[in-house]
């Protein structure tokens, strides 16, 4: 392995012993070999340290790392990229896999397309069925094979794909563009990708699509993206904080305010008064985490700012949400959502 390979790939492998011979047997099977491996496992009751360091035995392009516990995949990621000596870094969780071809065809869009900030590629996620074999539930993807052969701005990939999917994994980055630019996961949050990928698809220059599923997400039960847990709320609460923060101290082109502000108000009012998240949560932790993010009158001064420039069945929504914020007239704001708004919204679309 030279000193610089072209890239890192960061796999943290916290909990993951039953999946890792899988996982790093993908990236053993790469046809293009100029990669280093980081197996980040942070405090693992599994044998997942143990498992990785038997796995990574004899092959110099792994190296395994042990860090201390920190309730979210922010700190192994942010491991990597700091530690990172390939040009590109590429995650993969430790209980996925990705194809073999992956690399080789990263290379080659680069290379073609004369360097890149960012390449977006596609996955698949896929479930464990009976018999031991792997179904594809659907694809994930930003890009279409329309895109592929050109070059666009991280602004205008913003504004055509008038969203950021959450999926990390699927956005190969120049290890330089995310240091030079301090694109770093905010610490200790779930979903952290939900924060983090709108900054770097804003802060990307030069932006490259290939359009082909390489990485494949295992969906299982019991996995830290499938708890439905009070602290995902709360997390949650946070990163619209830190989104909101972003887009008052940044100076971002209108198309892609726009955007922005669209989508994070669809988020607001998704997590906390859509009725899928109305069963899945109590409504006191759904109250406690809305107060947190807009109970006073700066926080909700600050998100009314935003509201106020997005399409008309959010604007006709903010009284609801505000007297739920202060966690009055909750049931009147429940069954706005649930009888009016979102039937609204589904006839718009339709």
């Amino acid at each position: 392995m030279s000193s610089s390979p072209r890239f890192t790939i960061v796999s943290p492998a916290y909990e993951t012993a039953p999946y890792l011979e899988k996982a790093v047997s993908s990236l053993k099977a790469q046809t293009f070999g100029d990669f280093e491996c980081l197996l980040v496992v942070e405090e693992s009751s599994d044998g997942s340290l143990e498992r990785c360091q038997e796995l990574a035995r004899g092959d110099e392009r792994f190296r395994v790392v042990s860090l201390p516990r920190s309730g979210s995949g922010s700190a192994s990621y942010n491991y990597g990229i700091r530690e990172a000596r390939g040009e590109y870094v590429v995650f993969m969780d430790g209980d996925d896999w990705i194809e073999p071809r992956s690399l080789e065809l990263f290379a080659a869009t680069i290379e073609h397309l004369g360097g890149l900030d960012l390449l977006l590629a596609s996955g698949r996620e896929v479930a464990l069925q009976e018999d031991g074999s792997f179904e594809a539930m659907r694809r994930i993807s930003n890009v279409s094979k329309a895109d592929e052969g050109r070059v666009i701005t991280g602004c205008e990939l913003i504004m055509k794909v008038g969203r950021a999917q959450n999926y990390q994994v699927l956005n190969i980055c120049r290890t330089a563009f995310l240091r030079e630019h301090e694109l770093y996961f905010a610490d200790g949050l779930q979903q952290e990708d939900t924060e983090w990928t709108p900054r770097v698809w804003y802060y990307a220059e030069r932006v490259g699509a290939l359009d082909f599923a390489f990485y494949n997400y295992r969906r299982r039960a019991g996995s830290v993206q499938s708890a439905c847990s009070p602290r995902l709320l709360r997390d949650f609460a946070k990163i619209v904080a830190l989104q909101m923060e972003f887009q008052e101290t940044h100076d971002l082109p209108a198309g892609v305010l726009s955007v922005w502000r669209n989508q994070l108000v669809s988020m607001v009012y998704w997590y906390f008064f859509h009725p899928q998240y109305v069963s899945r949560f109590p409504k006191e932790v759904r109250q406690e985490a809305l107060a947190s993010l807009l109970g006073d009158e700066a926080k909700w001064e600050r998100f009314r700012r935003i509201a106020r420039k997005v399409s008309l069945p959010k604007r006709l929504a903010l009284p609801f949400v505000r007297r739920a914020a202060r966690t009055s007239s909750w049931g009147w704001a429940e069954w706005y959502f649930k009888y009016l708004y979102y039937p609204m919204i589904k006839l718009f679309k339709g």
